[in-house]
Protein backbone atom coordinates (compact mmCIF):
# COMPACT_ATOMS: atom_id res chain seq x y z
CA UNK A 1 0.00 0.00 0.00
CA UNK A 2 1.55 3.29 -1.07
CA UNK A 3 1.91 6.06 1.48
CA UNK A 4 0.38 8.42 -1.06
CA UNK A 5 -2.95 6.62 -0.61
CA UNK A 6 -2.99 7.47 3.10
CA UNK A 7 -1.69 11.00 2.51
CA UNK A 8 -4.46 11.62 -0.02
CA UNK A 9 -7.30 11.09 2.46
CA UNK A 10 -8.83 14.54 2.97
CA UNK A 11 -10.49 15.09 6.34
CA UNK A 12 -13.21 17.19 4.71
CA UNK A 13 -14.17 14.47 2.21
CA UNK A 14 -17.30 12.40 2.69
CA UNK A 15 -15.42 9.10 2.72
CA UNK A 16 -12.54 10.13 4.99
CA UNK A 17 -13.41 7.79 7.87
CA UNK A 18 -13.98 4.72 5.70
CA UNK A 19 -10.82 5.32 3.69
CA UNK A 20 -8.74 5.66 6.86
CA UNK A 21 -10.26 2.50 8.32
CA UNK A 22 -9.56 0.56 5.13
CA UNK A 23 -5.90 1.61 5.23
CA UNK A 24 -5.65 0.72 8.92
CA UNK A 25 -7.16 -2.71 8.31
CA UNK A 26 -4.68 -3.44 5.55
CA UNK A 27 -1.80 -2.49 7.85
CA UNK A 28 -3.20 -4.76 10.56
CA UNK A 29 -3.42 -7.72 8.18
CA UNK A 30 0.18 -7.21 7.09
CA UNK A 31 1.61 -7.65 10.61
CA UNK A 32 -1.01 -9.69 12.46
CA UNK A 33 1.32 -12.73 12.54
CA UNK A 34 4.29 -10.79 13.96
CA UNK A 35 4.32 -11.94 17.59
CA UNK A 36 7.00 -9.44 18.58
CA UNK A 37 4.67 -6.57 17.65
CA UNK A 38 1.78 -7.46 19.94
CA UNK A 39 1.58 -4.00 21.52
CA UNK A 40 1.39 -2.30 18.13
CA UNK A 41 -1.17 -4.85 16.97
CA UNK A 42 -3.41 -3.99 19.91
CA UNK A 43 -3.34 -0.35 18.84
CA UNK A 44 -4.01 -0.99 15.18
CA UNK A 45 -6.75 -3.45 16.10
CA UNK A 46 -8.92 -0.37 16.68
CA UNK A 47 -9.57 -0.44 12.93
CA UNK A 48 -11.01 -3.97 13.26
CA UNK A 49 -13.39 -3.34 16.18
CA UNK A 50 -16.83 -2.03 15.19
CA UNK A 51 -17.33 0.08 18.32
CA UNK A 52 -13.99 1.82 17.85
CA UNK A 53 -14.65 2.38 14.15
CA UNK A 54 -18.07 3.85 14.91
CA UNK A 55 -16.67 6.15 17.60
CA UNK A 56 -13.89 7.49 15.41
CA UNK A 57 -16.24 7.81 12.44
CA UNK A 58 -18.61 9.94 14.54
CA UNK A 59 -15.79 12.28 15.53
CA UNK A 60 -14.55 12.57 11.95
CA UNK A 61 -18.05 13.34 10.65
CA UNK A 62 -18.65 15.78 13.50
CA UNK A 63 -15.58 17.83 12.67
CA UNK A 64 -16.37 18.13 8.93
CA UNK A 65 -19.03 20.88 9.39
CA UNK A 66 -16.42 22.78 11.40
CA UNK A 67 -14.07 22.80 8.41
CA UNK A 68 -16.85 24.12 6.16
CA UNK A 69 -18.16 26.77 8.52
CA UNK A 70 -17.28 30.43 8.06
CA UNK A 71 -17.91 30.99 11.78
CA UNK A 72 -14.86 29.04 12.99
CA UNK A 73 -11.49 30.74 13.28
CA UNK A 74 -9.06 29.53 10.57
CA UNK A 75 -6.48 28.82 13.29
CA UNK A 76 -8.86 26.31 14.91
CA UNK A 77 -9.38 24.60 11.57
CA UNK A 78 -5.64 24.42 11.04
CA UNK A 79 -5.17 22.77 14.42
CA UNK A 80 -7.58 19.92 13.73
CA UNK A 81 -6.06 19.45 10.27
CA UNK A 82 -2.62 19.17 11.88
CA UNK A 83 -3.94 16.45 14.19
CA UNK A 84 -5.28 14.59 11.17
CA UNK A 85 -1.97 14.97 9.34
CA UNK A 86 -0.09 13.54 12.34
CA UNK A 87 -2.29 10.42 12.26
CA UNK A 88 -1.69 10.05 8.52
CA UNK A 89 2.08 10.47 8.88
CA UNK A 90 2.22 7.91 11.68
CA UNK A 91 0.33 5.32 9.62
CA UNK A 92 2.56 6.04 6.62
CA UNK A 93 5.65 5.49 8.78
CA UNK A 94 4.27 2.17 10.06
CA UNK A 95 3.53 1.07 6.51
CA UNK A 96 7.02 2.08 5.34
CA UNK A 97 8.67 0.10 8.16
CA UNK A 98 6.61 -2.96 7.27
CA UNK A 99 7.90 -2.61 3.70
CA UNK A 100 11.47 -2.54 5.04
CA UNK A 101 10.86 -5.77 6.99
CA UNK A 102 9.41 -7.50 3.94
CA UNK A 103 12.07 -6.28 1.53
CA UNK A 104 14.86 -7.39 3.90
CA UNK A 105 13.56 -10.84 4.76
CA UNK A 106 16.76 -12.75 3.94
CA UNK A 107 19.30 -13.77 6.59
CA UNK A 108 21.88 -11.35 5.15
CA UNK A 109 19.55 -8.39 5.71
CA UNK A 110 18.94 -9.16 9.37
CA UNK A 111 20.12 -5.78 10.68
CA UNK A 112 17.82 -3.69 8.49
CA UNK A 113 14.86 -5.92 9.32
CA UNK A 114 15.66 -5.87 13.04
CA UNK A 115 15.99 -2.07 13.08
CA UNK A 116 12.58 -1.67 11.45
CA UNK A 117 11.00 -4.19 13.84
CA UNK A 118 12.49 -2.41 16.87
CA UNK A 119 11.05 0.93 15.77
CA UNK A 120 7.65 -0.67 15.28
CA UNK A 121 7.90 -2.29 18.71
CA UNK A 122 8.73 1.10 20.27
CA UNK A 123 5.72 2.65 18.55
CA UNK A 124 3.47 0.06 20.14
CA UNK A 125 5.09 0.43 23.55
CA UNK A 126 4.63 4.19 23.65
CA UNK A 127 1.06 3.98 22.25
CA UNK A 128 1.68 6.88 19.89
CA UNK A 129 -1.32 6.12 17.65
CA UNK A 130 -3.69 5.95 20.61
CA UNK A 131 -2.40 9.31 21.83
CA UNK A 132 -2.80 10.92 18.42
CA UNK A 133 -6.40 9.77 18.13
CA UNK A 134 -7.13 10.99 21.68
CA UNK A 135 -5.81 14.46 20.81
CA UNK A 136 -7.88 14.46 17.62
CA UNK A 137 -11.04 13.49 19.54
CA UNK A 138 -10.47 16.19 22.16
CA UNK A 139 -10.04 18.91 19.56
CA UNK A 140 -13.00 17.62 17.54
CA UNK A 141 -15.26 17.67 20.60
CA UNK A 142 -14.15 21.20 21.49
CA UNK A 143 -14.74 22.55 18.00
CA UNK A 144 -18.09 20.79 17.72
CA UNK A 145 -19.29 22.78 20.73
CA UNK A 146 -18.70 25.95 18.73
CA UNK A 147 -21.43 24.89 16.35
CA UNK A 148 -24.83 23.32 16.74
CA UNK A 149 -24.98 19.57 16.20
CA UNK A 150 -26.82 20.13 12.93
CA UNK A 151 -25.11 23.27 11.63
CA UNK A 152 -27.66 24.45 9.07
CA UNK A 153 -26.97 25.27 5.47
CA UNK A 154 -30.28 27.15 5.51
CA UNK A 155 -29.84 30.88 4.91
CA UNK A 156 -32.37 32.94 6.82
CA UNK A 157 -32.96 36.63 6.25
CA UNK A 158 -30.59 37.30 9.13
CA UNK A 159 -27.79 35.41 7.35
CA UNK A 160 -28.17 36.50 3.75
CA UNK A 161 -30.20 38.90 1.66
CA UNK A 162 -30.35 40.06 -1.97
CA UNK A 163 -29.54 43.71 -2.62
CA UNK A 164 -30.31 43.88 -6.35
CA UNK A 165 -33.48 43.66 -8.41
CA UNK A 166 -34.68 40.12 -9.27
CA UNK A 167 -34.14 40.52 -13.03
CA UNK A 168 -30.60 41.88 -12.73
CA UNK A 169 -28.00 39.33 -13.76
CA UNK A 170 -30.56 36.85 -15.10
CA UNK A 171 -28.79 33.84 -16.55
CA UNK A 172 -31.53 31.58 -17.76
CA UNK A 173 -34.42 29.52 -16.51
CA UNK A 174 -33.59 28.28 -13.02
CA UNK A 175 -30.02 29.65 -13.10
CA UNK A 176 -28.99 33.27 -12.59
CA UNK A 177 -26.63 35.69 -10.86
CA UNK A 178 -27.75 37.80 -7.92
CA UNK A 179 -25.94 40.39 -5.87
CA UNK A 180 -26.25 39.55 -2.20
CA UNK A 181 -25.01 40.49 1.23
CA UNK A 182 -23.75 37.95 3.74
CA UNK A 183 -24.29 39.13 7.30
CA UNK A 184 -21.29 37.31 8.74
CA UNK A 185 -18.37 37.05 6.30
CA UNK A 186 -14.97 35.92 7.55
CA UNK A 187 -13.13 37.23 4.48
CA UNK A 188 -14.49 40.75 4.81
CA UNK A 189 -16.38 40.51 1.50
CA UNK A 190 -19.92 40.88 2.72
CA UNK A 191 -21.34 42.04 -0.62
CA UNK A 192 -20.67 40.07 -3.79
CA UNK A 193 -22.27 38.26 -6.71
CA UNK A 194 -23.58 34.72 -6.25
CA UNK A 195 -24.75 32.02 -8.63
CA UNK A 196 -28.30 31.01 -7.75
CA UNK A 197 -30.15 27.86 -8.83
CA UNK A 198 -33.86 27.54 -8.24
CA UNK A 199 -35.47 24.40 -6.80
CA UNK A 200 -39.19 24.92 -7.45
CA UNK A 201 -41.83 23.01 -5.53
CA UNK A 202 -44.64 21.54 -7.59
CA UNK A 203 -48.21 21.97 -6.41
CA UNK A 204 -48.51 18.28 -5.61
CA UNK A 205 -45.29 18.23 -3.57
CA UNK A 206 -45.21 18.32 0.21
CA UNK A 207 -43.30 21.47 1.18
CA UNK A 208 -41.80 19.96 4.36
CA UNK A 209 -40.49 16.93 2.47
CA UNK A 210 -39.19 19.16 -0.33
CA UNK A 211 -37.31 21.30 2.19
CA UNK A 212 -35.84 18.18 3.79
CA UNK A 213 -34.60 16.95 0.39
CA UNK A 214 -33.07 20.34 -0.42
CA UNK A 215 -31.42 20.44 3.00
CA UNK A 216 -29.87 17.01 2.40
CA UNK A 217 -28.72 18.09 -1.07
CA UNK A 218 -27.25 21.31 0.31
CA UNK A 219 -25.51 19.44 3.11
CA UNK A 220 -23.87 17.12 0.58
CA UNK A 221 -22.86 19.91 -1.80
CA UNK A 222 -21.33 21.84 1.09
CA UNK A 223 -18.88 18.95 1.55
CA UNK A 224 -17.53 19.20 -2.00
CA UNK A 225 -13.78 19.69 -2.12
CA UNK A 226 -12.28 22.68 -3.88
CA UNK A 227 -10.99 22.30 -7.44
CA UNK A 228 -13.22 19.26 -8.00
CA UNK A 229 -15.67 20.83 -10.45
CA UNK A 230 -18.37 21.94 -7.99
CA UNK A 231 -18.87 25.53 -6.86
CA UNK A 232 -18.63 26.29 -3.15
CA UNK A 233 -22.15 26.23 -1.71
CA UNK A 234 -22.99 29.13 0.57
CA UNK A 235 -26.32 27.54 1.52
CA UNK A 236 -29.95 27.38 0.48
CA UNK A 237 -32.80 29.79 1.07
CA UNK A 238 -36.55 29.85 0.71
CA UNK A 239 -37.88 32.26 -1.88
CA UNK A 240 -40.99 34.16 -0.79
CA UNK A 241 -42.54 35.41 -4.00
CA UNK A 242 -46.23 35.40 -4.98
CA UNK A 243 -45.54 33.71 -8.32
CA UNK A 244 -42.84 31.29 -7.14
CA UNK A 245 -42.93 28.46 -4.63
CA UNK A 246 -39.61 26.86 -3.85
CA UNK A 247 -36.03 27.13 -2.67
CA UNK A 248 -32.76 28.41 -4.07
CA UNK A 249 -29.22 27.07 -3.88
CA UNK A 250 -26.70 29.89 -3.48
CA UNK A 251 -23.14 29.29 -4.72
CA UNK A 252 -19.96 31.27 -4.17
CA UNK A 253 -17.40 31.36 -6.96
CA UNK A 254 -15.83 34.73 -7.66
CA UNK A 255 -18.51 35.80 -10.14
CA UNK A 256 -18.41 39.10 -11.99
CA UNK A 257 -21.68 40.85 -12.75
CA UNK A 258 -20.24 42.15 -16.02
CA UNK A 259 -19.16 38.78 -17.35
CA UNK A 260 -21.37 35.79 -16.75
CA UNK A 261 -19.61 32.43 -17.09
CA UNK A 262 -20.68 30.88 -20.41
CA UNK A 263 -22.15 27.44 -20.68
CA UNK A 264 -19.86 24.97 -22.41
CA UNK A 265 -22.36 24.58 -25.26
CA UNK A 266 -22.24 28.34 -25.90
CA UNK A 267 -18.46 28.45 -25.41
CA UNK A 268 -17.98 25.90 -28.20
CA UNK A 269 -20.14 28.02 -30.52
CA UNK A 270 -18.24 31.24 -29.76
CA UNK A 271 -14.89 29.44 -30.08
CA UNK A 272 -15.51 27.39 -33.26
CA UNK A 273 -11.83 26.73 -33.93
CA UNK A 274 -11.09 23.34 -32.43
CA UNK A 275 -8.62 23.76 -29.53
CA UNK A 276 -5.66 21.47 -28.99
CA UNK A 277 -6.18 17.86 -27.97
CA UNK A 278 -4.54 18.68 -24.64
CA UNK A 279 -7.18 21.40 -24.08
CA UNK A 280 -10.08 19.07 -24.89
CA UNK A 281 -8.79 16.11 -22.87
CA UNK A 282 -8.18 18.48 -19.96
CA UNK A 283 -11.85 19.51 -20.05
CA UNK A 284 -12.86 15.83 -20.17
CA UNK A 285 -10.72 15.10 -17.11
CA UNK A 286 -12.16 18.06 -15.22
CA UNK A 287 -15.69 16.92 -16.00
CA UNK A 288 -14.93 13.33 -14.98
CA UNK A 289 -13.50 14.58 -11.67
CA UNK A 290 -16.69 16.61 -11.07
CA UNK A 291 -18.85 13.53 -11.71
CA UNK A 292 -16.66 11.41 -9.44
CA UNK A 293 -16.92 14.09 -6.72
CA UNK A 294 -20.71 14.01 -7.14
CA UNK A 295 -20.64 10.25 -6.65
CA UNK A 296 -18.43 10.57 -3.56
CA UNK A 297 -21.10 12.85 -2.08
CA UNK A 298 -23.68 10.10 -2.73
CA UNK A 299 -25.59 12.30 -5.15
CA UNK A 300 -27.00 11.83 -8.62
CA UNK A 301 -26.92 14.97 -10.77
CA UNK A 302 -29.55 13.83 -13.31
CA UNK A 303 -28.82 16.59 -15.81
CA UNK A 304 -25.20 16.39 -17.01
CA UNK A 305 -24.82 18.05 -20.39
CA UNK A 306 -22.80 20.96 -21.86
CA UNK A 307 -25.63 23.38 -21.05
CA UNK A 308 -24.99 22.65 -17.36
CA UNK A 309 -21.21 23.00 -17.50
CA UNK A 310 -19.99 26.54 -16.82
CA UNK A 311 -16.66 27.71 -18.22
CA UNK A 312 -14.76 29.93 -15.77
CA UNK A 313 -12.55 31.74 -18.27
CA UNK A 314 -10.82 33.81 -15.58
CA UNK A 315 -9.82 30.69 -13.62
CA UNK A 316 -7.21 28.19 -14.75
CA UNK A 317 -7.85 24.46 -14.87
CA UNK A 318 -6.45 22.78 -11.73
CA UNK A 319 -4.97 20.15 -14.07
CA UNK A 320 -3.17 22.63 -16.31
CA UNK A 321 0.44 23.72 -16.00
CA UNK A 322 1.28 27.38 -15.42
CA UNK A 323 1.93 28.01 -19.12
CA UNK A 324 -1.31 26.38 -20.35
CA UNK A 325 -4.30 28.65 -20.97
CA UNK A 326 -7.07 26.18 -20.16
CA UNK A 327 -10.13 27.42 -18.23
CA UNK A 328 -11.67 25.69 -15.24
CA UNK A 329 -15.13 24.18 -15.64
CA UNK A 330 -17.77 23.54 -13.00
CA UNK A 331 -21.03 21.61 -12.92
CA UNK A 332 -24.26 23.53 -12.51
CA UNK A 333 -27.88 22.51 -12.96
CA UNK A 334 -28.46 20.91 -9.54
CA UNK A 335 -32.22 21.56 -9.71
CA UNK A 336 -33.01 17.88 -10.23
CA UNK A 337 -30.17 16.37 -8.19
CA UNK A 338 -30.88 14.19 -5.16
CA UNK A 339 -29.18 11.87 -2.71
CA UNK A 340 -28.91 8.14 -3.41
CA UNK A 341 -29.88 6.69 -0.03
CA UNK A 342 -33.32 5.28 0.64
CA UNK A 343 -36.02 7.73 1.64
CA UNK A 344 -36.15 10.03 -1.39
CA UNK A 345 -39.46 10.57 -3.16
CA UNK A 346 -39.63 9.89 -6.90
CA UNK A 347 -42.49 9.42 -9.31
CA UNK A 348 -40.27 7.98 -12.07
CA UNK A 349 -41.71 10.50 -14.51
CA UNK A 350 -39.53 12.14 -17.14
CA UNK A 351 -39.84 15.16 -19.37
CA UNK A 352 -39.49 13.84 -22.92
CA UNK A 353 -37.44 16.42 -24.81
CA UNK A 354 -34.85 16.34 -27.56
CA UNK A 355 -32.07 17.13 -25.09
CA UNK A 356 -33.14 14.24 -22.88
CA UNK A 357 -33.12 11.91 -25.88
CA UNK A 358 -29.52 12.83 -26.61
CA UNK A 359 -27.92 13.20 -23.18
CA UNK A 360 -29.93 10.74 -21.09
CA UNK A 361 -29.62 6.96 -20.98
CA UNK A 362 -32.32 5.13 -22.98
CA UNK A 363 -34.00 4.06 -19.72
CA UNK A 364 -34.56 7.75 -18.91
CA UNK A 365 -35.99 8.76 -22.31
CA UNK A 366 -39.45 7.34 -21.67
CA UNK A 367 -42.32 9.32 -20.09
CA UNK A 368 -42.30 6.87 -17.16
CA UNK A 369 -39.19 4.94 -16.17
CA UNK A 370 -39.08 1.40 -14.84
CA UNK A 371 -35.96 2.12 -12.77
CA UNK A 372 -34.79 4.78 -10.34
CA UNK A 373 -32.17 7.20 -11.57
CA UNK A 374 -28.73 5.86 -10.66
CA UNK A 375 -25.12 7.03 -10.68
CA UNK A 376 -24.60 4.93 -13.81
CA UNK A 377 -27.09 7.11 -15.67
CA UNK A 378 -24.86 10.11 -14.87
CA UNK A 379 -21.91 8.15 -16.27
CA UNK A 380 -23.78 7.72 -19.56
CA UNK A 381 -24.44 11.48 -19.75
CA UNK A 382 -20.76 12.09 -19.03
CA UNK A 383 -19.89 9.90 -22.03
CA UNK A 384 -22.14 11.91 -24.36
CA UNK A 385 -20.69 15.20 -23.09
CA UNK A 386 -17.13 13.95 -23.58
CA UNK A 387 -18.01 12.86 -27.11
CA UNK A 388 -19.03 16.44 -27.88
CA UNK A 389 -15.96 17.94 -26.18
CA UNK A 390 -13.51 15.78 -28.11
CA UNK A 391 -15.26 16.40 -31.43
CA UNK A 392 -15.82 20.07 -30.46
CA UNK A 393 -19.25 19.72 -31.99
CA UNK A 394 -22.66 19.56 -30.40
CA UNK A 395 -24.96 16.70 -31.30
CA UNK A 396 -27.74 19.30 -31.30
CA UNK A 397 -27.84 22.39 -33.50
CA UNK A 398 -29.96 25.50 -32.83
CA UNK A 399 -32.78 26.47 -35.15
CA UNK A 400 -31.83 28.57 -38.15
CA UNK A 401 -34.51 31.18 -37.45
CA UNK A 402 -35.79 32.88 -34.30
CA UNK A 403 -38.27 30.73 -32.44
CA UNK A 404 -37.24 27.62 -34.34
CA UNK A 405 -36.47 24.63 -32.11
CA UNK A 406 -33.12 22.86 -32.13
CA UNK A 407 -32.54 19.62 -34.01
CA UNK A 408 -29.95 16.88 -34.31
CA UNK A 409 -26.81 17.58 -36.33
CA UNK A 410 -25.98 16.34 -39.81
CA UNK A 411 -23.38 14.03 -38.28
CA UNK A 412 -26.08 12.42 -36.13
CA UNK A 413 -28.31 11.94 -39.17
CA UNK A 414 -25.44 10.45 -41.21
CA UNK A 415 -24.68 7.94 -38.44
CA UNK A 416 -28.40 7.12 -38.16
CA UNK A 417 -28.55 6.34 -41.88
CA UNK A 418 -25.29 4.38 -41.82
CA UNK A 419 -26.88 2.08 -39.24
CA UNK A 420 -29.80 1.56 -41.67
CA UNK A 421 -32.42 2.75 -39.17
CA UNK A 422 -35.76 3.91 -40.58
CA UNK A 423 -36.78 7.53 -39.92
CA UNK A 424 -40.01 8.25 -38.05
CA UNK A 425 -42.14 9.67 -40.86
CA UNK A 426 -45.10 10.33 -38.55
CA UNK A 427 -43.42 13.22 -36.72
CA UNK A 428 -40.88 15.48 -38.41
CA UNK A 429 -39.69 16.84 -35.04
CA UNK A 430 -38.89 13.31 -33.87
CA UNK A 431 -37.72 11.97 -37.22
CA UNK A 432 -34.38 10.59 -36.02
CA UNK A 433 -34.81 10.32 -32.23
CA UNK A 434 -38.03 8.40 -31.61
CA UNK A 435 -36.46 5.19 -30.29
CA UNK A 436 -34.18 5.45 -27.23
CA UNK A 437 -31.98 2.45 -28.01
CA UNK A 438 -31.40 3.72 -31.53
CA UNK A 439 -30.32 7.10 -30.14
CA UNK A 440 -27.68 5.36 -28.05
CA UNK A 441 -26.60 3.28 -31.05
CA UNK A 442 -26.06 6.43 -33.11
CA UNK A 443 -23.88 7.94 -30.36
CA UNK A 444 -21.83 4.75 -30.19
CA UNK A 445 -21.40 4.90 -33.95
CA UNK A 446 -20.21 8.52 -33.76
CA UNK A 447 -17.73 7.53 -31.07
CA UNK A 448 -16.41 4.58 -33.09
CA UNK A 449 -15.97 6.64 -36.25
CA UNK A 450 -14.87 10.05 -34.96
CA UNK A 451 -13.08 9.82 -31.61
CA UNK A 452 -10.22 7.47 -32.65
CA UNK A 453 -9.31 10.04 -35.30
CA UNK A 454 -9.76 13.03 -32.98
CA UNK A 455 -8.21 11.68 -29.78
CA UNK A 456 -7.03 8.10 -30.19
CA UNK A 457 -8.35 4.63 -29.45
CA UNK A 458 -7.94 4.88 -25.68
CA UNK A 459 -10.26 7.88 -25.45
CA UNK A 460 -12.74 6.16 -27.73
CA UNK A 461 -12.69 3.05 -25.54
CA UNK A 462 -13.28 5.17 -22.44
CA UNK A 463 -16.35 6.83 -23.94
CA UNK A 464 -17.55 3.45 -25.21
CA UNK A 465 -17.35 2.16 -21.63
CA UNK A 466 -19.35 5.12 -20.31
CA UNK A 467 -22.10 4.67 -22.91
CA UNK A 468 -22.36 0.92 -22.28
CA UNK A 469 -21.75 0.83 -18.52
CA UNK A 470 -25.28 -0.46 -17.89
CA UNK A 471 -25.25 -3.04 -20.67
CA UNK A 472 -25.39 -6.69 -19.70
CA UNK A 473 -22.74 -7.51 -22.28
CA UNK A 474 -20.09 -5.15 -23.54
CA UNK A 475 -20.14 -4.46 -27.24
CA UNK A 476 -17.28 -5.46 -29.50
CA UNK A 477 -16.33 -3.42 -32.54
CA UNK A 478 -18.03 -4.17 -35.84
CA UNK A 479 -17.72 -7.59 -37.45
CA UNK A 480 -18.51 -8.51 -41.02
CA UNK A 481 -21.35 -10.90 -40.15
CA UNK A 482 -23.10 -8.44 -37.80
CA UNK A 483 -25.87 -6.06 -38.73
CA UNK A 484 -24.53 -2.53 -38.35
CA UNK A 485 -27.38 -1.35 -36.13
CA UNK A 486 -27.95 -4.47 -34.04
CA UNK A 487 -24.46 -4.59 -32.55
CA UNK A 488 -25.02 -1.24 -30.82
CA UNK A 489 -28.45 -1.82 -29.28
CA UNK A 490 -27.51 -3.90 -26.23
CA UNK A 491 -29.47 -5.16 -23.25
CA UNK A 492 -29.41 -3.44 -19.88
CA UNK A 493 -28.33 -4.94 -16.60
CA UNK A 494 -30.57 -5.63 -13.62
CA UNK A 495 -32.06 -2.85 -11.53
CA UNK A 496 -30.16 -3.75 -8.35
CA UNK A 497 -29.29 -0.26 -7.13
CA UNK A 498 -26.21 -1.46 -5.27
CA UNK A 499 -24.93 -3.21 -8.38
CA UNK A 500 -25.50 -0.12 -10.49
CA UNK A 501 -23.77 2.11 -7.97
CA UNK A 502 -20.79 -0.24 -7.89
CA UNK A 503 -20.69 -0.29 -11.70
CA UNK A 504 -20.71 3.49 -11.87
CA UNK A 505 -18.04 3.93 -9.22
CA UNK A 506 -15.83 1.26 -10.79
CA UNK A 507 -16.11 2.79 -14.24
CA UNK A 508 -15.41 6.29 -12.97
CA UNK A 509 -12.44 5.26 -10.84
CA UNK A 510 -10.80 3.28 -13.64
CA UNK A 511 -11.70 5.68 -16.42
CA UNK A 512 -10.40 8.74 -14.58
CA UNK A 513 -7.02 7.05 -14.15
CA UNK A 514 -6.98 6.32 -17.89
CA UNK A 515 -7.98 9.88 -18.74
CA UNK A 516 -5.26 11.36 -16.54
CA UNK A 517 -2.74 9.00 -18.12
CA UNK A 518 -3.73 10.26 -21.57
CA UNK A 519 -3.54 13.88 -20.39
CA UNK A 520 -0.06 13.41 -18.94
CA UNK A 521 1.14 11.87 -22.21
CA UNK A 522 0.11 14.87 -24.31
Amino acid sequence: MAGIEIAGIALASAGAAQQLFDCGQRIYKRIKNERQLNLLLREIQMFEVDDNRRMHSNYIQAVQPVLRSQLVDPADKERILRRWKQIQNHLIRIDDLIDVMIENSSVLDFRARQKARNELRDMGGTRILTGLFAEFRDDAALLQKMLSDDQPTFLSGRDFTYIDTPDNGAYGEGLFLRKGRLTRATDGSQTKWFLVESKPIKEEDDKALAKEDVEILAGRLARAQTDRGIFQLLGFREEFHPSYRGFELVFNGGFDCNKLPPRLSAYMQTHPTKPSLNFRVNLCCQLAIAVLETQSLNLVHKNIRPDNILVMEAASSPLATTDELIPAINLSGWQYARHTEEGYVTRLRNEVSLQRKVYQHPERQLPTSDHDYSMAHDVYSLGVSMLEILRWKSVLVPGKHAGESESVSEDFIAAFRALKFSPNEADARDRYTKFPRQNKAVLLRLNDICVPVEAGTKMSNTIHGFLTCLDEKKHARATSDEAEGDKYLGEYSSDASTKRQEQATRFMDTALKDLLTVLRSL
